[in-house]
């Protein structure tokens, strides 16, 4: 957490939307998993 805290704005920015989007992929990712399986 320190690393992430003494690095520069944009890569707090960029750690932070790449986390967003990977949950977003997975969320979406598991909908069309279930779809499937009905």
């Amino acid at each position: 957490m320190r690393m992430i805290s003494k690095a520069p704005p944009w890569k707090k920015f960029y750690a932070m939307y790449f986390t967003c989007s990977e949950s977003i992929l997975a969320d979406t990712t598991d909908k069309f998993a279930r779809k499937g399986e009905n």
